[in-house]
């Protein structure tokens, strides 16, 4: 019988959420190519993948929606952690852009929000791995 290998997260990682980065993903030229703040966003998605407020709640049917590679990621949920001031919106979608076309993740709907009896899109992201694949133009 082998030994059980202890899969729990590092003292030195805190307590807490814990997101995994590998180092091909650090070494990868479509990682190098974003900026700092463009990683802290991605790492703040890959978060959100596993947050309360998921797609999985709103598409209860779609099989698509139930797998922790999906999440919802807002500009106010940004501003809250601190990653961009309300004066950055347009920073903020052309950062997200950025990710998308470096192949971190890509838009694959747009859900509807209920607010205030008004209906608003909401975008719902999945992780990829075309990251791999980026060739710098």
């Amino acid at each position: 019988m082998g030994r059980q290998k202890n899969k729990s997260i590092p003292k030195y990682a805190g307590s807490g959420e814990f997101v995994p980065i590998t180092k091909k993903m650090l070494l990868s030229q479509a990682w190098r190519k974003m900026t700092a703040n463009q990683q802290r966003l991605y790492v703040l998605g890959r978060f959100c993948c596993f947050n309360a407020d998921h797609p999985r709640k709103d598409f209860p049917d779609l099989l698509m929606m139930q797998k922790n590679d999906v999440f919802y990621l807002s500009f106010q949920k940004a501003v809250k952690m601190g990653f961009y001031t309300k004066s950055n919106k347009k920073r903020f979608y052309e950062d997200m852009h950025q990710i998308e076309n470096l192949g971190f993740w890509k838009k694959i709907t747009l859900a509807p929000r209920y607010s205030g009896g008004e209906l608003f899109p909401r975008a719902v992201y999945k992780m990829t791995a075309d990251w791999e694949n980026y060739k710098p133009p």
